[in-house]
């Protein structure tokens, strides 16, 4: 018989709200710190961008606004996340992200240069979003204690909530993300990041590889349990493993034909004789016993002699679970 688990349905069209205020709690973190940015004084990161002549220009593409990336920024490095290609794919994934950038994605590059164009003024106001958020009463943004105890990993606990510590701490997550896309433009370079490989890209490719790679798995499974003879716990664990699958695949297929059966009922034509309860076919019943047995004989031999079992000293591998 089927678990009863809850329906998954992921061809379902718009499970968000449309209105993106509604994507995240009223008391996320998010929200203070894009207060927090709108309340502070930017207008230095909009001045002389590369591209444009001046901010009337309309030579280059047009760029970020400067607050979406301070806000995204300064969040992400609170939240531990230093990586410009991380946080780009967050921007993606996440839905505190999604709604820092509006659902408008910077690309990694443009993340990295905004932070190195504007490094001084960057801490700067980093610093005072910090210092806003303590005065606020704020413990802890994010990750980063602005209680004056766990301001940095080297930071002692008797380090006061000043503008200093506040600003070192600053300093710090800042050039850890220096560090951190330093780190993976080399192994862009050298052809290592942790984007999914061509052939993975689409749904075809990934059922295949998978299919591929469970195939490769069955095969050392059964050539393992060759080699060790039919009375190992590698064999043992093999035919329970096939028995239940077995037993599943019964399981399936009477569900299957009931399902048939109804809707030819509920079309108003003849449906046959109706189909037994699944647990009622003979065909799952001796499925079930097929797999019950081979289950209790692995199980048994995972036990020492001394208290019953089949004395196997190999060390077990937790054993196929059968339904019930």
């Amino acid at each position: 018989m089927a678990y009863d688990y809850r329906p998954i349905d992921r061809d379902q069209g718009f499970l968000i709200p449309p209105d993106i205020r509604e994507w995240l709690d009223k008391d996320h973190v998010a929200w203070l710190v894009l207060e927090a940015v709108a309340a502070m004084d930017t207008s230095a990161f909009g001045r002389a961008r590369p591209g444009r002549k001046n901010t009337d220009s309309a030579a280059g593409k047009r760029g970020y606004d400067p607050d979406l990336l301070l806000g995204l920024l300064i969040y992400a490095y609170c939240v531990g996340e230093r990586s410009s290609r991380r946080i780009e794919k967050l921007c993606q994934t996440d839905v505190a992200f999604r709604v820092l950038c509006g659902n408008d994605i910077p690309d990694h590059s443009v993340i990295a240069r905004f932070r190195q164009r504007h490094d001084s003024a960057f801490a700067d106001l980093f610093t005072q979003v910090l210092m806003l958020c303590a005065d606020s009463g704020m413990g802890n943004l994010g990750r980063v204690a602005l209680d004056g105890t766990k301001i940095a990993a080297n930071a002692s606990k008797g380090a006061t909530r000043s503008e200093s510590s506040l600003r070192a701490a600053a300093r710090e997550m800042i050039d850890d993300a220096y560090a951190v896309d330093r780190s993976e433009e080399a192994a862009a370079r050298r052809g290592h990041d942790d984007s999914m490989p061509p052939q993975l890209r689409t749904t075809e490719g990934r059922r295949a590889a998978i299919a591929k790679a469970l195939a490769k798995i069955e095969e050392q499974k059964t050539a393992d349990a060759a080699r060790e003879g039919p009375g190992t716990i590698s064999a043992a664990r093999l035919r329970a493993e096939k028995t239940a699958a077995r037993y599943e695949e019964a399981v399936a297929h009477h569900q299957e034909v009931s399902a048939a059966w109804e809707a030819r009922r509920d079309a108003g034509q003849i449906p046959g004789q109706k189909p037994v309860a699944t647990e009622d076919n003979v065909t799952v019943q001796k499925a079930k016993g097929v797999a019950e047995r081979a289950q209790a004989s692995y199980e048994k031999m995972l036990v020492p002699a001394a208290e019953g079992g089949r004395g196997v000293t190999t060390a077990p591998i937790s054993p196929t679970r059968t339904r019930r």
